[in-house]
C-alpha cells in the first residue's frame, strides 16, 4: 500500500512545484509591468521602457490570457516610451503595434499615442489622419 501511495505523493509535490513556479514568474512580470506604469506616469520613460521590456520577456514563455495581457500592455507601453523618447524606432514600434492588435480596443491606445507624437511635431495632417481612425465609441479617459 506504501509502495502505491509514494510515487503520488511524489507526483503531487512536483506539480505543486510547478503551479508555484508559474506563480513566480506571473508575479514577476506583473510587478516589472506595474514599476514601467508608475516609471512612465511620472514620464521616466526610459525606466518604463526598461520595465515593459523586462514585462515582455517574462510572459514570453507562457500562453494563459492574463500573461498575454500583461505583454500586450507592456508591448504598447514600450512602445509610447520609444515615441515619448523620440527614438528612431518609436514610430515603427507604434504602428506594428497597431497592426497586430488592430481592432482590439487598445490598439486605440496606439493610434492616440501616434496622432499625438504627429500632433506635437507639428504634422496636422497626419494626427488628423491617425485621429480618425480611432473609433469615438467606447472611448474612456
Amino acid at each position: 500500500m506504501l509502495k502505491r501511495l509514494l510515487p503520488l505523493a511524489v507526483a503531487v509535490f512536483f506539480a505543486s512545484c510547478l503551479e508555484a513556479q508559474e506563480t513566480t514568474v506571473y508575479t514577476e512580470a506583473y510587478q516589472a509591468y506595474k514599476r514601467g506604469e508608475a516609471f512612465f506616469d511620472d514620464g521616466l520613460f526610459a525606466k518604463a521602457q526598461h520595465e515593459f521590456r523586462e514585462a515582455i520577456e517574462l510572459s514570453l514563455p507562457v500562453n494563459e490570457p492574463d500573461f498575454e495581457l500583461i505583454r500586450t500592455k507592456a508591448e504598447l507601453g514600450y512602445a509610447q516610451s520609444a515615441v515619448r523618447l523620440e527614438q528612431p524606432d518609436g514610430e515603427k514600434l507604434i504602428l506594428d503595434f497597431i497592426r497586430n492588435y488592430a481592432p482590439d480596443p487598445i490598439a486605440n491606445q496606439a493610434l492616440v499615442e501616434l496622432a499625438t507624437y504627429y500632433f506635437n511635431s507639428r504634422d496636422y495632417e497626419k494626427a488628423a489622419e491617425y485621429l480618425a481612425r480611432v473609433p469615438v465609441t467606447g472611448l474612456t479617459k
